[in-house]
């Protein structure tokens, strides 16, 4: 992941410098103790949703013997980014509501709104809402961004149930999704007088 070099203006065995990490997380790393050449030790460790940065410490040393020896210390700060490795999920896998058919669309009355999160970080938890099947004829509209269900088109005589599929897409280069199932049962109004 890195390199560290440190310099040691002695001559001969006491100038060779040889490097060791010290410190809390330093287990999960390792460092070539020649070259300073720094590893990932332990890939389990670092999971972006567990942990968002680290600090190891890395010992250089000299090579003079025992007492004589003299090192130094420097942090190394490790941020560790976000891979697409969640799915979105939504907060209920079924949403029902009853609307009636009266229900006006011009301007748009809110139905429903659908919510789903993301354990990811960044455009990885981007989350676009989409209706994948039940919406013939465009009945209604989804917002992409929101997840607000709104009436697209008059729902008079149209009573029944409308069972719609969204889906919840992640902004990842390789997305991720999940669906719920939204039943919107639309009833009569009783509108005329005898």
């Amino acid at each position: 992941i890195l390199t560290v070099h440190a310099e040691d203006l002695d001559s001969d065995e006491y100038g060779v410098v040889t490097y060791s990490l010290v410190g809390e997380h330093s287990h999960h790393f390792y460092i070539s103790s020649n070259s300073g050449d720094i590893y990932v030790k332990n890939p389990l460790f670092f999971n972006r949703e567990l942990l968002n940065e680290t600090v190891i410490q890395v010992l250089a040393s000299d090579g003079a013997p025992g007492n004589f020896k003299r090192t130094n210390t420097v942090p190394v700060y490790v941020t560790i980014l976000d891979v697409n490795d969640n799915a979105p999920k939504f907060n209920q896998s079924t949403y029902n509501t009853t609307i009636s058919e009266n229900l006006r669309f011009n301007p748009p009355f809110l139905i429903l709104q659908v919510f789903a999160t993301d354990e990811d970080d960044g455009v990885n938890a981007n989350i676009v809402y989409k209706i994948t099947s039940g919406n013939e004829n465009d009945i209604f509209l989804l917002s992409e961004d929101t997840g607000i269900i709104y009436a697209h088109k008059s729902l008079a005589g149209k009573t029944g149930t409308f069972t719609l599929q969204i889906e919840a897409r992640d902004g990842g280069s390789e997305p991720l999704t999940d669906l719920c199932t939204v039943n919107i049962q639309v009833v009569n109004v009783n509108d005329h007088k005898p």
